[in-house]
């Protein structure tokens, strides 16, 4: 539902899922990315950190946290999670371009860059789709 922009939706159907296991991180992440986009930071963030206290080895999340935290002026936050996200990010054009994707969703357009210049590097022009 988020690919989609119904955050509504994809907010109540991931709180049915944690309803029913506690324990799936990744529909904290996605919680997290549609309380962002429904304006609702401070709760994204708090899923988000939720999230890596769970597994602090989400790339995804601790690059969501990073950008977070960076668009509130956080930066020592920031650069905290920027570190532990590129610690468990594996050298993967493709990995690197979707996180790309996916930050520059989200508006962390300064982040999303670093990535999508990564996966360029790593993909020596093979095919990698195009930013937009």
């Amino acid at each position: 539902m988020n690919r989609l922009g119904r955050y509504n939706e994809a907010q109540a159907s991931l709180d049915e899922a944690l309803a029913e296991r506690d324990d799936l991180i990744l529909a904290r992440q996605e919680k997290g990315e549609s309380l962002w986009q429904l304006g609702r930071k401070d709760e994204a963030i708090s899923v988000w950190a939720d999230a890596v206290q769970r597994n602090p080895r989400l790339a995804l999340v601790n690059n969501e946290l990073a950008g977070a935290k960076q668009s509130l002026g956080k930066v020592e936050e920031a650069s905290s999670h920027e570190m532990q996200a590129d610690q468990a990010t594996p050298n993967d054009p493709l990995f690197h371009w979707m996180i790309g994707r996916r930050l520059q969703d989200l508006g962390m357009t300064e982040l999303a860059q670093k990535h999508f210049q990564r996966a360029t590097q790593l993909d020596h022009g093979n095919s990698l789709p195009s930013e937009n």
